[in-house]
């Protein structure tokens, strides 16, 4: 017993101490995982200009993805329930996305640490010292990648990954659905710095 005690013990140390080279935030395999984009009580996706399917279309990983369905107006797709706060021992946030339409979209890519708070809607997380990054959407299918390290805030001041709180993914307004899946952090390979 004692033996089995100890290799329990030693197995929550190392995971604590050396955190895996890949976590998955969400990967959508089930409808529970919705709640992470519309939270009960919480206005994180305004109904009237975007809505979300689990659909089985353009999976990368396991055999669905997240179906966003854009109406006139929309621009941000806000994650507020995250099964993780510390994000650390990470180097990147990646995501698989597919764009069935052939124009490129612009997006950005939004954190927010525990200073940020209050910030229940998503068009009001603007207004609260968030980090950002912009980036393009093309068509098909495409990983985008975005650095955790050595973060700043629009404010200038320090982005605190470890107590990460929601991050949001916006768009260029479209009415064309799109899919995510496979949303994840890592850390950088050691292998692709030499």
């Amino acid at each position: 017993m004692k033996i089995l005690m100890t290799a329990v013990f030693m197995a929550v140390f190392v995971s604590g101490v050396f955190p895996a080279e890949k976590l998955v935030l969400f990967d959508f395999e089930n409808e529970h995982e919705l709640k992470a984009v519309r939270p009960e009580g919480e206005m994180a996706v305004d109904p009237w200009v975007l809505s979300c399917e689990i659909s089985g279309e353009y999976a990368t990983t396991g055999s669905k993805s997240l179906k966003v369905l854009p109406k006139a107006g929309a621009k941000w797709l806000v994650f507020s329930k995250l099964p993780v706060k510390d994000w650390s021992a990470y180097d990147f946030i990646k995501f698989d996305v597919f764009s069935p339409v052939k124009n490129r979209l612009s997006l950005s890519f939004v954190l927010a640490d525990w200073q940020a708070l209050p910030c229940i809607e998503e068009y009001k997380c603007l207004g609260y010292p968030v980090h950002m990054k912009a980036g393009v959407l093309k068509y098909g299918k495409q990983t985008l990648e975005f650095s955790l390290k050595r973060l700043g805030t629009m404010d200038s001041r320090f982005m605190h990954v470890e107590d990460t709180r929601k991050f949001a993914i916006g768009f260029s307004e479209t009415t064309t659905p799109f899919y995510i899946d496979n949303i994840r952090l890592e850390k950088k390979d050691p292998a692709a710095e030499e």
